[in-house]
């Protein structure tokens, strides 16, 4: 009997354990299966990307980073989309990546990357002749009008997206007192097209909607130092100040007119570009700005830029006698879809806001020979308000680079 009983004991000891392993085989199969699949790592020459396929049962995603020959990864950041883009990196330098999935099953193991490599970037290149940096750090200002005492007193309104007189020429002094110097659109697609040089510390002036005080105040103070500033101009409301149109809101924030334009764009401080002719306007049949409309089919969405387009493009040639390469998207609004179509009409470079979808950083980081394509010609702009010096911004985006 008492042999009877150590044998059933036995028996139940070795069911818990092996019942005991089983639920550990199916935990540890379980998380096992939280791997991201199909991950891949691409590099452009300034950002590491990370692709995987969505895990099951993942919440969200860790990423780590090592470089070869360190013993441990070290955690970057935790994703809920599957993808990831690095670009804090540093020259010359091997690394690999891991991306584990969390879920309520705990943190997997991780599926570690092939390594790359990122690249040495050389001071100098032979292709142009001249010095040109291969790798650009290029900030990109955004400004609106530029109001003085006297503008109030005529009964022109200070908006909320205006600065004063004052506050723009300190911008200028600030930037030909820290090295800065202005560029124009069409300089930085060369440079992305591999057929300029941009100098050691671009910036990007961009002005929007081409209101009166950019010929009245702004402009003098281009030409008094030498800098220039690309001004992206509304179509009709330009179409509209030449015809003199008197309305309470047109008196109030009134526009150039295309001779005013003309002017400037024959003096070489200012660069015309657009700003769409007649889609800068919210919710007109239901589409805002230059974005498609939700369910809106991509060949539809193209015949409306492209008449758009064509309609600038009219303008540029009998004002100007300038192409029409770029577009400052209307209230910065856009999307990757609006992006890839705008490009197809003609456009190479887009401007849109400070936007964390644009890029991670608030500086923008062009490669020479690049190209102008749906992944490199969309910028992130700094939108300049006023008791916001440019100093600040500048400073912001340099730490934030850090």
């Amino acid at each position: 009997m008492k042999r009877k009983r150590i044998i059933i004991v036995c028996m139940l000891i070795i069911m818990a354990v092996a019942g005991t392993v089983i639920f550990l085989r199916i935990k540890a199969d379980r998380t096992k299966q939280m791997d991201p699949s199909g991950i891949t790592v691409a590099y452009d020459g300034v950002t590491v990307t990370l692709n995987w396929g969505n895990a099951e049962d993942a919440e969200y995603y860790r990423v780590y980073r090592k470089k070869i020959g360190d013993d441990d990864y070290k955690f970057l950041e935790d994703v809920k989309k599957c993808d990831y883009e690095d670009t804090k990196l540093e020259q010359g330098t091997n690394y690999k990546y891991k991306i584990c999935s969390v879920g309520e099953n705990g943190i997997s193991a991780g599926v570690e990357t092939e390594p790359v490599t990122t690249a040495v970037i050389q001071e100098e290149t032979e292709s142009v002749g001249d010095s040109v940096q291969k790798v650009c750090d290029v900030p990109v200002m955004m400004y609106h009008d530029c109001v003085t005492q006297k503008d109030l007193d005529e009964g022109i309104l200070f908006d909320e997206y205006a600065v004063w007189y004052k506050e723009f020429e300190e911008d200028l002094i600030y930037l030909r007192d820290h090295g800065y110097t202005t560029i124009t659109a069409k300089q930085l697609i060369d440079f992305m097209e591999g057929k300029g040089e941009l100098p050691e510390k671009p910036v990007l002036l961009t002005i929007d909607d081409g209101k009166l005080g950019v010929y009245r105040n702004m402009y003098p103070l281009l030409k008094k130092y030498h800098m220039t500033a690309s001004l992206s101009v509304i179509g009709e409301e330009i179409d509209k100040a030449d015809a003199g149109v008197q309305t309470k809101e047109m008196m109030e924030a009134p526009f150039c007119t295309w001779s005013q334009i003309s002017e400037m764009s024959a003096s070489g401080y200012v660069e015309v570009i657009s700003h769409t002719y007649y889609l800068h306007a919210y919710h007109r049949n239901n589409r805002t700005g230059a974005d498609a409309i939700a369910g809106e089919t991509e060949k539809d969405f193209l015949r409306t830029a492209t008449a758009d387009w064509l309609q600038m493009e009219k303008k540029f040639t009998e004002i100007t006698g300038t192409e029409n390469r770029t577009l400052a998207y209307p209230y910065s609004v856009r999307s990757d879809a609006s992006d890839k179509v705008w490009l197809q009409c003609g456009y190479k470079l887009l401007l849109a806001g400070n936007d964390d979808d644009v890029s991670k950083t608030m500086l923008n980081h062009i490669v020479y020979g690049a190209g102008c394509t749906p992944e490199t010609a969309v910028l992130r702009r700094l939108p300049r308000m006023t008791q916001t010096s440019i100093e600040q911004y500048l400073l912001e985006a340099e730490a934030d680079e850090k």
